[in-house]
């Protein structure tokens, strides 16, 4: 059982490894998630299709999870913003 979760956890880990990287790469926060970036432009009704689409996928895995995601203290213009573009 304990490999089963040490499995899990390392799984998880890889998967947010690759959340940072890939909102990096797209100009983002190295520091935020695209879950907490589209979120973001969800609450302000921002008319992103892929961001629509995007939360209804990640939703029907984990319910609420663009909205649970969000980090006020991540992005752009949050005080901490380490993105290439301002």
């Amino acid at each position: 059982m304990k490999l089963l979760r040490w499995l899990k956890r390392y799984i998880l880990n890889l998967i947010y490894v690759t959340d940072l990287v890939l909102n990096t790469i797209a100009f983002g926060d190295p520091d935020e998630t695209i879950s907490s970036r589209i979120g973001k432009k969800r609450q302000r009704g921002t008319d992103c299709k892929i961001c629509v689409w995007l939360c209804w996928l990640l939703d029907k895995i984990d319910r609420r999870h663009c909205e649970d995601s969000i980090k006020l203290h991540e992005g752009r213009g949050s005080d901490d913003d380490d993105s290439v573009f301002i």
